[in-house]
């Protein structure tokens, strides 16, 4: 990240990543030049997913080449020559934009001459392709095309545990690449810059609290969970840019008897109430009760593995709270982290399961089954999830 003496702004892979997930990020991001990024525990923890994946793909591809390849960055000519075979982790910039490549291999001869040897590779470690990564390897590829004027046709994603790997054809992601970095100099060149709003990528963003602050100070309406970019235009064309303005819009009635069974409408209004009250509305008439010591439960997986990362617990104890956050870098430290629940579990006295929905639910009844000798107390357990 920084600036390129030829052509201003130098768009880095770090800032284009920033940029498809969310704009404000993409200016905080090129605003903390040189400086020490803010600490945030999902980012963290991607972030160190993502390295351990890529340190065993690069061993991979070492190992498989092991004469003509080279770690690091080339010189422009042996790159423009295609001099290596393999050419792992190499930092390249040209004309404005540089990335962090995180591996490129020669293939055959191309048929026409402004046509790159080179496919550029990234590794993912997620199950399942999006978008956005086909995105980001296109944007390798446009980099290396500025670096050399050649384009390359064909790129390779290699992911998730069993290291697949994905063939992409390059030539529509890279006129996509092209036309968004294009975007991206201009908004960072740009004087001033759009009002933060919260999306569903601010809960894994180091800016999160940042943003989050701004969008309260403004009484956004994006504080509002579920309420998309569509239906707040809607409600802009009403003349309601805040909470408190969609706050007022709500209105309480009797519903009929005939439908007493049927689920209630969420009410955004509602949940606006809520937040400018700073009060917990409740829809009907819910029983909760329950004799023992109240255990709030919510995990987080990544669904495309079946990988749970996170468990996270909050038990009262007198007039305070103990909170604990069990993280799982790797598929292999599931299993411990499940122990780990399973010992304060039992440390506390008769304890009760509180959660939201029945995710829960399913994540105890299938790491008992994935992992059966750490149940010791069959009984125990399954009157704990009746629980």
């Amino acid at each position: 990240m920084g600036l390129d003496w030829n052509h201003g702004v130098l768009i880095s892979d770090e800032l284009f990543d920033a940029y498809l997930k969310c704009k404000t990020k993409a200016q905080l991001t090129f605003g903390l030049a040189g400086t020490d990024e803010p600490s945030h525990a999902i980012s963290d923890w991607q972030r160190r997913l993502a390295e351990n994946y890529e340190a065993d793909c690069r061993d991979r591809l070492q190992a498989a080449e092991k004469e003509n390849y080279l770690v690091g960055s080339p010189r422009p000519e042996d790159l423009r020559s295609a001099k290596y075979r393999l050419i792992i982790e190499p930092y390249i910039t040209a004309q404005g934009v540089g990335s962090r490549i995180h591996a490129i291999e020669r293939g055959p001869a191309p048929v026409q001459k402004f046509h790159s040897p080179y496919a550029p590779i990234r590794f993912v470690p997620l199950e399942k392709i999006s978008r956005h990564h086909k995105l980001m390897l296109a944007f390798d590829a446009f980099v290396l095309w500025k670096a050399t004027g050649q384009v390359p046709t064909k790129g390779m994603i290699i992911h998730g545990l069993q290291h697949k790997t994905l063939g992409v054809k390059l030539d529509v992601w890279i006129h996509n690449v092209s036309s968004q970095v294009t975007k991206l100099s201009a908004l960072l060149r740009g004087e001033t810059s759009p009002d933060p709003v919260l999306i569903k990528h601010c809960s894994e963003c180091v800016f999160e609290a940042c943003c989050r602050k701004q969008v309260a100070e403004r009484d956004d309406l994006s504080l509002i969970d579920g309420l998309g970019t569509a239906e707040r235009v809607k409600l802009n064309a009403k003349g309601i840019f805040t909470v408190t303005q969609l706050a007022y819009t709500f209105r309480p009635h009797r519903r009929p008897k005939h439908q007493a069974s049927r689920r209630e409408k969420y009410h955004h209004a509602l949940k606006a109430l809520a937040i400018r009250d700073r009060k917990i509305h409740v829809v009907g008439k819910p029983e909760l009760a329950f004799s023992g010591t109240p255990v709030y439960l919510d995990v987080e997986s990544l669904p495309d593995r079946g990988f749970y990362y996170l468990i996270g617990l909050r038990v009262p104890t007198g007039a305070s709270f103990l909170q604990y956050s069990l993280w799982a870098d790797e598929s292999k430290d599931e299993e411990r982290i499940w122990r780990s629940l399973l010992d304060i579990l039992h440390a506390i006295e008769n304890p009760v399961l509180i959660h939201y929905g029945a995710y829960e639910i399913s994540f105890l009844k299938r790491l008992a089954g994935r992992y059966p000798a750490s149940i010791a107390d069959t009984a125990y357990f399954e009157a704990l999830v009746k629980r």
